[in-house]
C-alpha cells in the first residue's frame, strides 16, 4: 500500500544556496516579489540602493535579461 502522506510543506524541495554568488538570499527575493508598487520600490531602495544595483547583484540586465555566457 502506497504512503500518500501530505507533509504539509509547499514546494519543500531543497535549494541550493548561492547567496554569496549573488549578493542577496533566495528568502530575500521571494519578500520582494510579495510587494507591490511603491513599497516594493523602497523595499529595493533601502535593501539594495536601487532596480539597477539589485540587478547588478542578480547578474542581469533590467532590459535584456541575463548575460549570456
Amino acid at each position: 500500500m502506497a504512503n500518500n502522506s501530505y507533509s504539509g510543506v509547499k514546494n519543500s524541495l531543497v535549494e541550493a544556496n548561492h547567496d554569496g554568488e549573488f549578493g542577496c538570499t533566495l528568502k530575500e527575493l521571494r519578500s520582494l516579489m510579495e510587494l507591490r508598487g511603491a513599497e516594493a520600490i523602497g523595499n529595493i531602495g533601502e535593501s539594495y540602493g536601487d532596480t539597477q544595483a539589485l540587478c547588478s547583484r542578480l547578474k542581469t540586465s533590467p532590459t535584456d535579461g541575463p548575460a549570456s555566457s
